[in-house]
Protein backbone atom coordinates (compact mmCIF):
# COMPACT_ATOMS: atom_id res chain seq x y z
CA UNK A 1 0.00 0.00 0.00
CA UNK A 2 1.05 3.53 -1.25
CA UNK A 3 0.72 6.48 1.25
CA UNK A 4 2.35 10.10 1.73
CA UNK A 5 3.82 11.17 4.40
CA UNK A 6 4.36 14.95 5.55
CA UNK A 7 7.88 15.76 6.13
CA UNK A 8 8.99 19.49 6.40
CA UNK A 9 6.65 20.42 4.90
CA UNK A 10 6.80 17.74 1.86
CA UNK A 11 4.53 14.95 0.69
CA UNK A 12 7.22 12.36 1.14
CA UNK A 13 6.11 8.93 -0.94
CA UNK A 14 5.95 6.04 1.41
CA UNK A 15 4.48 2.15 0.78
CA UNK A 16 3.86 -1.10 3.68
CA UNK A 17 4.78 -3.91 1.50
CA UNK A 18 6.89 -7.08 2.04
CA UNK A 19 10.12 -4.60 1.34
CA UNK A 20 9.24 -2.57 4.02
CA UNK A 21 8.99 -5.43 6.28
CA UNK A 22 12.41 -7.14 5.03
CA UNK A 23 14.53 -3.77 5.50
CA UNK A 24 12.87 -3.07 9.19
CA UNK A 25 13.98 -6.25 9.67
CA UNK A 26 17.65 -5.92 8.26
CA UNK A 27 17.88 -1.96 10.05
CA UNK A 28 16.96 -2.88 13.36
CA UNK A 29 17.02 -6.37 13.81
CA UNK A 30 13.80 -6.50 14.75
CA UNK A 31 10.47 -8.30 13.21
CA UNK A 32 7.42 -5.65 12.03
CA UNK A 33 4.79 -7.66 13.12
CA UNK A 34 5.99 -7.81 15.80
CA UNK A 35 6.50 -4.34 16.50
CA UNK A 36 3.10 -3.57 15.29
CA UNK A 37 1.28 -6.03 17.11
CA UNK A 38 2.99 -4.78 20.60
CA UNK A 39 2.17 -1.19 19.50
CA UNK A 40 -1.63 -2.31 18.96
CA UNK A 41 -1.83 -4.17 22.57
CA UNK A 42 -0.39 -0.62 24.08
CA UNK A 43 -3.07 1.59 21.64
CA UNK A 44 -6.04 0.14 22.24
CA UNK A 45 -6.36 0.42 25.88
CA UNK A 46 -4.58 3.95 25.99
CA UNK A 47 -7.29 5.30 23.56
CA UNK A 48 -9.98 3.51 26.04
CA UNK A 49 -8.61 5.85 28.51
CA UNK A 50 -8.73 8.31 26.79
CA UNK A 51 -12.68 7.40 25.92
CA UNK A 52 -13.29 7.55 29.77
CA UNK A 53 -11.88 10.68 30.34
CA UNK A 54 -14.83 13.71 30.55
CA UNK A 55 -13.77 16.46 28.11
CA UNK A 56 -11.26 14.28 26.05
CA UNK A 57 -12.23 13.90 22.15
CA UNK A 58 -10.79 10.89 20.48
CA UNK A 59 -12.22 12.37 17.65
CA UNK A 60 -10.04 15.37 17.80
CA UNK A 61 -6.74 15.04 15.37
CA UNK A 62 -4.93 16.36 17.90
CA UNK A 63 -5.76 14.12 21.29
CA UNK A 64 -5.70 11.27 18.60
CA UNK A 65 -2.16 11.75 17.94
CA UNK A 66 -1.34 12.86 21.55
CA UNK A 67 -2.33 9.00 22.57
CA UNK A 68 -0.73 7.42 19.08
CA UNK A 69 2.91 9.32 20.02
CA UNK A 70 2.63 8.14 23.39
CA UNK A 71 0.85 4.50 22.87
CA UNK A 72 3.76 4.05 20.42
CA UNK A 73 6.73 5.94 21.03
CA UNK A 74 9.16 7.82 18.90
CA UNK A 75 11.46 5.54 18.81
CA UNK A 76 9.18 3.26 16.95
CA UNK A 77 7.59 6.23 14.56
CA UNK A 78 11.14 6.97 13.44
CA UNK A 79 11.86 3.07 12.54
CA UNK A 80 8.84 2.42 11.03
CA UNK A 81 8.36 5.51 8.97
CA UNK A 82 11.88 5.25 7.66
CA UNK A 83 11.30 1.66 6.78
CA UNK A 84 8.47 2.75 5.14
CA UNK A 85 10.33 5.79 2.83
CA UNK A 86 13.19 3.71 2.09
CA UNK A 87 10.79 0.80 1.09
CA UNK A 88 9.79 3.63 -1.01
CA UNK A 89 12.78 5.69 -2.16
CA UNK A 90 16.31 3.32 -2.54
CA UNK A 91 18.36 5.91 -2.43
CA UNK A 92 17.12 7.04 1.49
CA UNK A 93 19.87 7.54 3.66
CA UNK A 94 20.66 5.10 7.04
CA UNK A 95 18.10 6.21 9.55
CA UNK A 96 20.51 8.37 11.57
CA UNK A 97 21.37 10.21 8.87
CA UNK A 98 17.53 10.36 7.88
CA UNK A 99 16.66 11.54 11.19
CA UNK A 100 19.30 14.24 10.99
CA UNK A 101 17.55 15.59 7.64
CA UNK A 102 14.14 16.49 9.42
CA UNK A 103 13.98 20.47 10.60
CA UNK A 104 11.00 20.35 12.47
CA UNK A 105 10.94 16.84 13.96
CA UNK A 106 8.34 17.69 16.30
CA UNK A 107 5.59 17.94 13.24
CA UNK A 108 7.37 14.99 12.14
CA UNK A 109 6.17 12.98 14.89
CA UNK A 110 2.77 14.05 14.63
CA UNK A 111 2.55 13.48 10.99
CA UNK A 112 4.53 9.94 11.40
CA UNK A 113 1.77 8.65 13.75
CA UNK A 114 -0.51 7.89 10.63
CA UNK A 115 2.77 5.63 9.59
CA UNK A 116 0.95 3.48 12.10
CA UNK A 117 -2.30 3.71 11.16
CA UNK A 118 -1.99 3.32 7.50
CA UNK A 119 0.20 -0.16 8.69
CA UNK A 120 -2.34 -1.64 10.79
CA UNK A 121 -5.21 -0.74 8.36
CA UNK A 122 -6.62 2.31 10.46
CA UNK A 123 -7.18 4.46 7.08
CA UNK A 124 -9.55 3.53 4.49
CA UNK A 125 -7.65 2.68 1.31
CA UNK A 126 -9.97 4.02 -1.35
CA UNK A 127 -12.68 6.82 -1.97
CA UNK A 128 -16.23 6.49 -2.46
CA UNK A 129 -16.30 8.14 -5.83
CA UNK A 130 -19.87 8.92 -5.25
CA UNK A 131 -20.13 10.12 -2.07
CA UNK A 132 -23.64 10.61 -0.45
CA UNK A 133 -24.47 11.66 3.07
CA UNK A 134 -25.37 7.85 3.57
CA UNK A 135 -22.10 7.09 2.17
CA UNK A 136 -20.17 9.21 4.35
CA UNK A 137 -22.14 7.91 7.52
CA UNK A 138 -20.64 4.03 6.32
CA UNK A 139 -16.99 5.08 6.75
CA UNK A 140 -14.76 4.84 9.10
CA UNK A 141 -12.03 7.44 9.92
CA UNK A 142 -9.19 6.08 12.42
CA UNK A 143 -10.84 7.45 15.01
CA UNK A 144 -13.75 5.65 14.49
CA UNK A 145 -12.23 2.82 13.84
CA UNK A 146 -10.24 3.50 17.18
CA UNK A 147 -13.73 4.10 18.83
CA UNK A 148 -15.48 1.04 17.44
CA UNK A 149 -13.01 -1.72 18.37
CA UNK A 150 -11.16 -0.15 21.31
CA UNK A 151 -13.69 -1.64 23.36
CA UNK A 152 -13.94 -5.15 22.06
CA UNK A 153 -10.07 -5.40 22.55
CA UNK A 154 -10.11 -6.67 19.08
CA UNK A 155 -6.68 -5.02 16.92
CA UNK A 156 -8.56 -5.88 13.41
CA UNK A 157 -11.92 -6.10 12.61
CA UNK A 158 -13.46 -9.33 11.77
Amino acid sequence: MRFNIMIDGKQVPARYTGKTARLYREQFRKDIFETLADISAAFLPAVADVQNIQGMDIENPAVLAGVSLKAIGSKNLEELSWAAVAAENPSTPLPEEWLDGIEDYQTFLYNATMVYHHMVGNVPLVEAEDKTEEDEDKKSSPLQYCSRYCSTGRIFPV
